[in-house]
């Protein structure tokens, strides 16, 4: 890649020397998936290019006091890697005043970046559509900065939770009225699903590649013991959003007779207080409830089958692709999990599609998974590993994104 371009991301990852900190102030949920994302793409796309990009950065956590214990982030200067020299943007944490008012002070760094590298090429990556505000002010500034966006959702399909207030589910829905009303600022988009450019209307349009998602070289190295692994031990992890079938897991493990099979559950969320009262009444599942992401990881690793319970009965299923399967993939187990929509047809050779939506297909599936031979659990679990190691690792879902922004560059 070209030594005269200057690259910038502007997203919401935890910088490392923070991530404690977040994780103990964090109330429920904390994004580690987006952070895992956002790192991920970030190593790649400096493993592709000459020294470290520049970072702006506004972290993506929940809104004091309900979500976080902080009413005020302060800035802070921070390195990700040497020779960096990056921003950690501060706000104040409360709803709909941070959105108002984090775009002003992120455009100020961006101005003095784009001042900065006056006579060179540019190139700023942007996670998610929640900085639209910044978008358009950088390419009113200076129309030659070649904005690539990185959309992992659509707006209006963010975080399904019944619980999320009126207010927010507005925020929302405007947010995507903003981005479609806005495009023209885009010069690149980095998407999840196909369907998602029929949406947003780039097909022949923008220049967009597909990019389910991407795992890291890093966690390659399982350090797996077979013999660690729990028989009959079902596992999920992530958000207990009803939307996602969290309970239709609960509702097919029940049905299970077999008092040696065990259903692990990490997350919280909105079915958080009725998984805990079944819980209660059936000893045979297990709630964790929020745990350090590394502690999820080695609970992956060591059961049985890991399942995505998210039916394909919802449009937004067009326009997304769980990051919970790269996850799984990439802790080297069988996977039961429903055929989405924006799924490719290439990972059918590796997931345990349920046949249809009833409580008692995704009950059959799990029995018939967990009751495989010892070999064959083992054998699926390499094949996934080895699939997105050598087709989606961060090194070369990067280096699509950079031969799109080339091309671009070039015309």
């Amino acid at each position: 890649m070209s030594k005269e371009i200057e690259y910038a991301f502007l997203g919401g990852i935890f910088p490392k020397d923070l991530q404690s900190e977040v994780k103990e102030k964090s109330i429920g949920n904390i994004q580690y998936a987006a952070n895992t994302l956002q790192w991920n793409l970030i190593n790649g796309i400096e493993s592709n290019i000459s020294g470290p990009i520049k970072l702006f950065n506004r972290m993506f956590i929940g809104s004091f006091p309900n979500k976080y214990k902080d009413f005020y982030i302060k800035t802070k200067v921070f390195s990700h890697e040497e020779g960096a020299c990056d921003i950690n943007i501060g706000f104040i944490n409360v709803l709909f005043i941070k959105q108002l008012l984090i775009p002003k002070v992120a455009n100020k760094y961006l101005l003095d970046w784009i001042n900065d590298n006056n006579d060179k090429k540019k190139v700023l990556f942007v996670y998610s559509s929640n900085f639209l505000e910044s978008i358009t002010f950088v390419k009113k500034i200076d129309s030659s900065v070649h904005i690539c966006l990185i959309l992992p959702d659509l707006p209006s399909f963010m975080n399904m939770d019944k619980s999320n207030s009126i207010l927010y589910k507005c925020l929302n829905r405007s947010n995507q009225k903003a981005l479609l009303n806005n495009i023209r600022y885009i010069d690149s988009f980095v998407i999840l699903t196909d369907q998602m450019a029929e949406v947003l209307s780039i097909k022949n349009k923008k220049p967009h590649v597909v990019i389910e998602g991407m795992v890291s070289d890093s966690n390659s190295d399982i350090n797996q013991n077979d013999n660690d692994i729990k028989v009959n031990t079902i596992c999920y992890t992530g958000t207990l959003t009803k939307k996602y079938g969290i309970m239709d897991l609960v509702k097919a493990f029940r049905l299970i007779e077999n008092e040696e099979y065990r259903l692990v559950i990490c997350g919280s969320g909105e079915a958080e207080a009725e998984i805990k009262k079944i819980a209660l009444n059936d000893p045979r599942i297990e709630y964790k409830g929020i745990i350090p992401r590394e502690e999820a990881i080695k609970i992956q690793k060591n059961s049985t089958v890991l399942v995505n319970p998210r039916k394909n009965n919802e449009i937004y299923t067009k326009y997304s692709f769980p990051s919970k399967i790269m996850e799984y993939m990439i802790a080297g187990r069988p996977i039961v999990c429903y055929k989405l929509d924006g799924m490719p047809d290439e990972y059918d050779d590796f997931l345990n599609y349920v046949h249809d939506n009833s409580i008692e297909s995704l009950k059959n599936k799990l029995v018939e998974v967990v009751s495989m031979k010892q070999e064959e659990l083992i054998n699926q679990g390499i094949k996934n590993r080895n699939f997105v190691l050598e087709n989606k690792n961060n090194n070369i879902q990067a280096k699509k994104i950079l031969q799109m922004i080339d091309t671009t560059l070039i015309k």
